[in-house]
């Protein structure tokens, strides 16, 4: 299901989504407490290191495994993440992100450990979802995340370096994401480990394809970066090259594409 037509009107779509999540939270805690996760955590296997891997030469291409858009509704019928996710590898991603958001991406936190569990355990899983509360981040790495997406819109600055520490606690690498230059400093502030520049807009999911170049500068010279948002061609990984990054995000590209491996093969080729 997607965003209202309401939220899309006012520029409200993160809003919109996060009241939808926030009255559900109640209930999943219900079904399965925050002390049986705590518990499932302290045993999960050891995570994969996605720093490790961005720090390494070259530029890290992560591949979004995704069914739906919150504004564009489905987008690939017959979907199956574990088979996208291998597929992908084999095109030349060296890591995939996981869109787990069960309403608006048609996700679920199964297909991550599904995913997790077929992949070779040197490539990084990524949970992608809207995560607000410290539930999630035991929810994620019960699933076997190896790092999680924090959207720092979500949050105030004291709750964000909260859920970094939690991350980290649980053996996660955080990943935060930004679009504004106030975002920005927020992210720096708690210390983020990794900053995630994001050309879209998360409220009106508007595209600023300037904005890496604009932030990129901003960011300290010892945080890992990633972009995301909108690549969609190999022209478009291409011209990134020279914002020195250490990570790129491909996403919606690859559901709306009838040949999301050869597009994503293309891309690396681009990006090496």
């Amino acid at each position: 299901m997607s965003v209202t037509n309401l939220a899309k009107r006012r520029g409200k779509i993160l809003d919109d989504i996060l009241h939808y999540y926030r009255e559900q939270l109640p209930k999943t805690m219900r079904e399965t407490p925050l002390e049986d996760l705590r518990a499932f955590a302290s045993v999960a296997p050891p995570k994969t290191d996605l720093t490790q891997l961005l720090r390494a030469p070259g530029t890290t291409l992560i591949a979004g495994c995704q069914k739906a858009s919150p504004v564009k509704g489905l987008l690939v019928p017959g979907y199956n993440a574990v088979r996208r996710a291998e597929k992908f590898v084999e095109a030349g991603a060296t890591a995939v992100a996981i869109h787990t958001d069960a309403r608006h991406y048609q996700g679920q936190l199964e297909e991550l450990r599904d995913v997790r569990e077929t992949l070779p355990r040197k490539i990084p899983v990524i949970r992608h979802d809207f995560i607000f509360d410290p539930y999630q981040m035991y929810e994620s790495s019960v699933a076997g995340a190896d790092a999680v997406w924090l959207i720092t819109a979500v949050f105030g600055e004291s709750d964000l370096r909260e859920m970094l520490q939690l991350a980290q606690k649980l053996d996660m690498t955080p990943i935060v994401d930004v679009h504004t230059e106030a975002e920005l400093a927020q992210a720096t502030a708690v210390n983020a480990p990794v900053i995630a520049i994001n050309r879209r807009n998360w409220q009106t999911f508007a595209l600023h394809e300037e904005r890496v170049a604009e932030l990129r500068p901003q960011v300290p010279e010892t945080t890992l970066v990633i972009a995301s948002g909108g690549y969609d061609t190999p022209e478009a990984i291409r011209q990134e090259r020279g914002q020195h990054l250490h990570g790129v995000l491909v996403g919606e590209a690859l559901a709306r594409n009838k040949t999301p491996d050869l597009l994503l093969r293309n891309m690396a080729k681009a990006n090496h």
